[in-house]
């Protein structure tokens, strides 16, 4: 539980069936509520010369030191445009109702309904032809105060409460998510599904330090 249980880090967005600024989920007929495909477009201003493809990667739960790559996109017409599997195998996901523990003032309507931990199991990736890592890919305002992040769910699940232990409280939580792929924000101590009014978000890319 060492992300959402820490407290998220970050947060993200869900844009279904239209784009806001660069970033874009294409539905086609499907609608939010089923499994489906989608497709993520980055765009990045100034992007490092180099780096030519864009990897979706997540945390491999039974090698604890590894991402696994599960999508890609190379380079093209100055965007990567990555179509995001159907369905997530189980290693990756755990029960919701073991992330937010109505222990610590969560209330989980689907307790078993299976996710991805934490922001930080998802990554989009940089690489050069060669295959070597550069720096990764970041959906946020410009100060980095907002950010959206990419999760995943294998059923309906409506995750509400903040944490709550001792004198520790955390975040507000309002996560509606359907089955299939779901982006959520992190604005300051609240982290929604719901976009953040007034906030205009874009694609940055950071390089690694060498």
């Amino acid at each position: 539980m060492k992300n959402f249980r820490l407290v998220l880090k970050n947060m993200a967005t869900i844009v279904v069936c239209f784009a806001v600024m660069t970033f874009a989920v294409s539905c086609g007929d499907d609608t939010p509520e089923t499994t489906h495909h989608q497709t993520v477009e980055i765009e990045v201003a100034n992007l490092p010369a180099g780096v030519t493809v864009a990897k979706l990667m997540v945390y491999d739960r039974d090698d604890e030191s590894e991402y696994v790559e599960i999508a890609s996109a190379n380079l093209a017409a100055g965007k990567f445009t990555i179509t995001l599997p159907p369905t997530l195998d189980l290693k990756y996901l755990l029960e919701a109702g073991s992330v937010f523990n109505e222990e610590y003032g969560y209330t989980v309507n689907n307790k078993s309904a299976r996710i991805i931990e934490g922001p930080d199991m998802v990554r989009f990736d940089g690489f050069n032809e060669a295959g070597d890592h550069i720096g990764e890919f970041f959906y946020r305002n410009s100060t980095g105060t907002v950010g959206g992040y990419l999760g995943y769910a294998d059923a309906d699940v409506l995750i509400t409460g903040r944490f709550e232990s001792g004198n520790y409280v955390g975040s507000v939580f309002h996560l509606d998510f359907k089955t299939g792929w779901n982006w959520y924000y992190r604005n300051g101590e609240e982290d929604k599904t719901d976009v953040p009014a007034g906030v205009t978000l874009a694609w940055y890319f950071e390089v690694y330090a060498q």
